[in-house]
C-alpha cells in the first residue's frame, strides 16, 4: 500500500478512532483488506514500526479480540482492529488472550490449578475467572497444575454445549510443546494407545474394553544435551484428549516429559534445566459459537523452554507461531 493510499484511508477512519479514543483505546473497522502494519500507520501515522513491534510485544494490539503477534498480519474487510493502553490484566493476575458475551481465552501460567479440587483452596484458574467476571463461567476443558499455556471457558451455557461438541467431536484443535528426555526414533509419528483412569495415575492398558483410545501426533523441532543426557523439543497435537494423555504416552514411548516424576521422568533435578513441568499449551483453535468464525490463539513458549535449544531459536519461533 502506498503512503498516499495509507493517507487516503485514514482520511476515512479518523473519525471513529476519535470517537472511541475517550474510552482508554484506539480501535478501527477496516473497510478494505491491508496488513496489521498498514492499518496501524491508518490509526497512528506518526509512529515507527519499532514502536508497532513493542507494542506487539507487549499485547497491546488485538484484532477481532484475538491479540496479534506479528505486525505482516494480512487483515480482512470489516475486521476490528483496537490498539489499548497495556496489555490487559484484570486484578487477579489474569492473562486475557480474548473476552466476548461467550468466552473468554486465558493464557494460564504454570503451578496453578485450572479447576479447583473436591476440597481444595478457591484459587483455582476457574476461580480467579469467576471473581474477575463476576459471573457463571463454564469449563471446557482442563490443562494440568504445572502445565501452562492458552485454556477456554465458556460464559453462556449456549456457547457452553456448542464447544464441549467440539472437543467431543475433536473439531477443537490443541497443540503442545513438550520437552523429553531422549530422542524420538523418528522425526515425526503417532502415538496410539487405551488408557485407564486408576484414581492418581493414568495407565496404559491392553484391554481395549476397559481404556479409552489416546491419540497424539509429534513433530521433533530441536535437539540438545544437558550434561550427558539428550532432550529433545516436540511438537504434540492431540487427536483426543485425555487426562495427562501427553504425560502418559511419551512415558510409554520411553521418552518421559521434563521434570515429570510422576510419569518416569529422572529424579536428578539436574537434568531439568527448566526447573518444571516440560508441557505447554501453544494453541488453540476453535469455531467461535456466535461468531461461527474459527478462532486460533497462541501462547508464547516459555523462557525456559528455549534455554536449551539456543541454536535453533528462529526455527522454533516459527514452528510455534503459526496455525495447523
Amino acid at each position: 500500500m502506498s503512503e498516499d493510499t495509507i493517507i487516503g484511508e485514514r482520511a476515512k477512519f479518523v473519525k471513529d478512532a476519535r470517537l472511541i479514543k475517550k474510552s482508554g483505546y484506539m480501535k478501527l473497522f477496516l473497510k478494505a483488506p491491508m496488513l496489521l502494519s498498514e492499518a496501524l500507520t491508518v490509526l497512528f501515522p506518526e509512529t515507527s514500526k519499532r514502536s508497532f513491534s513493542h507494542w506487539i510485544k507487549g499485547e497491546r494490539v488485538l484484532v477481532d479480540g484475538a491479540v496479534m503477534k506479528r505486525l505482516n498480519t494480512p487483515l480482512e474487510k470489516g475486521a476490528e482492529l483496537k490498539v489499548r493502553s497495556k496489555a490487559q490484566k484484570s486484578s487477579y493476575g489474569l492473562n486475557i488472550l480474548f473476552q466476548d458475551k461467550d468466552l473468554i481465552v486465558v493464557d494460564k501460567p504454570a503451578g496453578i490449578l485450572s479447576v479447583k479440587s473436591d476440597n481444595g483452596p478457591k484459587n483455582s484458574l476457574h476461580d480467579r475467572v469467576k471473581k474477575a467476571l463476576n459471573q457463571k463461567v463454564y469449563v471446557v476443558h482442563r490443562l494440568d497444575r504445572e502445565t501452562s499455556g492458552v485454556i477456554l471457558f465458556a460464559l453462556s451455557d449456549k456457547a457452553y454445549q456448542d464447544l464441549k461438541k467440539q472437543f467431543f467431536d475433536r473439531s477443537a484443535s490443541r497443540t503442545y510443546a513438550a520437552i523429553v528426555e531422549g530422542i524420538p526414533s523418528e522425526n515425526s509419528g503417532q502415538w496410539t494407545s487405551y488408557v485407564l483412569d486408576d484414581a492418581l495415575v493414568v495407565k496404559t492398558t491392553n484391554n481395549h474394553h476397559m481404556g479409552k483410545i489416546a491419540i497424539s501426533n509429534f513433530e521433533v523441532i530441536a535437539k540438545s544435551q544437558v550434561r550427558t543426557e539428550p532432550l529433545s523439543l516436540l511438537k504434540v497435537k492431540l487427536k483426543t484428549g485425555r487426562k495427562n494423555q501427553i504425560r502418559v504416552q511419551a512415558k510409554e514411548a520411553g521418552l518421559p516429559i521434563v521434570g515429570d516424576k510422576k510419569y518416569g521422568s529422572e529424579e536428578d533435578s539436574r537434568l531439568n534445566p527448566i526447573n518444571r513441568l516440560g508441557l505447554h499449551a501453544s494453541s488453540l483453535i476453535f469455531t467461535h459459537p456466535g461468531l461461527k468464525k474459527s478462532m486460533c490463539f497462541f501462547s508464547p513458549l516459555p523462557k525456559a523452554f528455549l534455554g536449551p535449544f539456543k541454536k535453533d531459536l528462529k526455527w522454533i519461533e516459527k514452528v510455534f507461531s503459526k496455525a495447523d
